[in-house]
């Protein structure tokens, strides 16, 4: 009998769905570090850089975990409206040029 204590069941689950922490870190960790890298990183402000991160860390969920589950895939979406909310004619589909 092991005396370490139960694990919380949530983790078990978040698991199954999102896969072993430790590797989504290290992925996530891997595309952020590529993100900061380039060329527009510093021109973008500080939402549409979190937006990127966020996205990093989703990718890196779907990839280690159930890529079948569409709430992956709606998080990621979810991410790029909220900037397109934000940029000028980014919901219209038309930019301000037009």
């Amino acid at each position: 009998m092991s005396n370490a204590p139960a694990r919380n069941p949530l983790l078990t689950e978040r698991e199954k769905t999102h896969g072993d922490f430790g590797e989504v870190a290290v992925i996530a960790q891997k595309l952020k570090t590529i993100f900061r890298s380039a060329p527009n990183w510093e021109g973008l402000d500080d939402m549409q850089r979190e937006a990127l991160e966020m996205k990093a860390t989703k990718l890196a969920r779907l990839l280690c975990g159930d890529y079948r589950d569409p709430e992956h895939w709606r998080d990621d979406v979810g991410y790029s409206a909220l900037i397109l909310e934000r940029l000028p004619g980014g919901l219209s589909g038309h930019s301000p040029e037009d």
